[in-house]
């Protein structure tokens, strides 16, 4: 291939959000799941280099495939042969989940997540409006290497220059009006979910599994799933070699599908230093429509192979790898840190009941539905040209990638996301009105933005603290 590569440093430039998560409100955690369970999204292999795969982002090491995802989003190769020292914190973020219907902790999830990008619409407002030039609209164009993914699990920089643009909009004016209803002495429910043995065992469980080691398969046998085969490829169709089908040194977990169907299929059984010629075929639906349906030869040779090895989980091992210096010093530990994280996760979510209590009593009137589509249109419009810069493919793609949304799921969560945004400003704004919010003196920062913001937080805290909340 004639691009360069370069490890993915983050896996979406839209984690900014988490900066900025607070303005709405939101949780200072964005954990989504209190069983802390690590999940799998598959990214497709990107049109531009005609890559044959699909690239799995696993964000558990369960699999042991070529690429994982750090905390920091960051993509790691694959683990030495020694154990690797882990993070001794316990408390993970998983990648969120489409929401399931009839699943009440799953659209928890959802709601949090939601109030995340609820932030993130704020900002990016401000930020448009930021790049106004005396209210002259003008085309920003941004050249830059277009970050994809490639087959080797890493970040493609393309030598081609990409240009994404962001047309800065004219700050708009929206006449809607709101009549507040009930936003002092709300009724709410407030349960802690406990922590429960099985969440601590899980922790357990992936802790040891953070410490497995690689093995190198020496003794001659047969490959089998689960074993990870080095592999050299080539691959071609009508016998000339494709763009994106060909790889040196390219470690595949066998039953990970990370190949297409057959692929891997062909290697279980062999041994290291085996040839392999495959005869296989692309799908008719495979997004590159120019291996769509195709016919196609690939010749693979098994230059090594290994497996990962599971220590047992002991004394020793939680010392060597973590700050406690015993099993159930970091159970207790780990026991403390889900208390806390599930009594912060709780009241997230009794906040968001009080705020949609507010919007439910409450009537507004006005250009409302105007004011929802302008701010849908510059979410979409930001999301687009932050996602093109970094990937080179608009934001619904993404999304339907790492989200799995569909188009339908993609445009509800921007709208309501949108429509949410709205309507909690307007309704801030009308309680600092009500209640003539001020700042003082030492409260102001001279920023206009900022101390809008720290008014509509007094706002916010006017709803919280005049709460009844029922604790179960």
């Amino acid at each position: 291939m004639d691009n360069d590569n370069t490890n993915l440093n983050e896996i979406s430039e839209l984690s900014e959000i988490a900066k900025i998560a607070d303005i709405a409100g939101a949780p200072d955690s964005i954990d989504t799941g209190i069983d802390n369970s690590f999940s799998e999204v598959t990214v497709k292999g990107n049109d531009s280099d005609g890559n044959f795969n699909e690239v799995e982002v696993i964000t558990d090491n369960a699999e042991g495939n070529f690429n994982e995802v750090k905390e920091d989003g960051s993509m790691s190769e694959d683990m030495p042969s020694s154990p690797n020292k882990p993070d001794p914190s316990w408390i993970n973020t998983p990648t969120p989940q489409k929401p399931k219907k009839n699943n009440q902790t799953l659209l928890a999830i959802v709601i949090a997540l939601g109030m995340v990008i609820v932030g993130l619409l704020i900002f990016l407002i401000v930020a448009l409006f930021n790049k106004k030039d005396d209210n002259k609209t003008t085309n920003t164009n941004n050249t830059t290497n277009n970050t994809v993914i490639d087959v080797d699990g890493n970040a493609n920089v393309n030598t081609d220059d990409i240009t994404a643009e962001l047309t800065p909009v004219e700050k708009r004016e929206f006449n809607v009006s709101v009549k507040l209803g009930q936003y002092k002495g709300l009724e709410v429910d407030l349960e802690i979910p406990p922590v429960t043995d099985e969440d601590i065992e899980k922790e357990m469980e992936y802790f040891v599994e953070s410490c497995k080691y690689q093995v190198d398969i020496t003794d001659g046998r047969e490959l089998k799933e689960g074993d990870t085969a080095v592999i050299d490829y080539v691959g071609t169709l009508d016998g000339v070699v494709f763009d994106g089908g060909s790889g040196t040194d390219y470690p595949l977990t066998l039953g990970s599908h990370t190949f297409i169907s057959g692929f891997e299929e062909g290697l279980v059984g062999k041994k290291v230093g085996d040839s392999v010629s495959l005869d296989l075929t692309f799908p008719e639906t495979y997004y590159n429509t120019d291996l769509a349906g195709k016919a196609v030869n690939f010749m693979v040779n098994i230059t090594s192979a290994y497996e990962y090895a599971i220590p047992e989980l002991t004394d020793e091992l939680v010392a060597a790898n973590t700050s406690f210096g015993s099993i159930e010093e970091y159970k207790a530990a780990a026991r403390e840190e889900f208390a806390q994280y599930n009594a912060e996760y709780a009241d997230s979510m009794m906040k968001d009941d009080l705020i949609m209590q507010v919007f439910e009593s409450s009537e507004f009137t006005g250009e409302l539905a105007e004011e929802i589509a302008y701010e849908e249109q510059s979410a979409i419009d930001y999301y687009d040209y932050m996602v093109q810069m970094q990937y080179g493919v608009d934001a619904e793609t993404y999304f339907s990638y790492v989200y799995g949304f569909t188009t339908e799921e993609y445009k509800t969560f921007i709208h309501e996301q949108a429509e949410f945004q709205v309507k909690y400003t307007h309704v801030l704004d009308e309680i600092i009105k009500t209640e003539n919010l001020t700042l003082t003196d030492e409260e102001k920062t001279g920023d206009e933005d900022q101390d809008l913001y720290a008014l509509r937080e007094k706002a916010e805290n006017i709803i919280f603290d005049n709460a009844i909340v029922h604790e179960k």
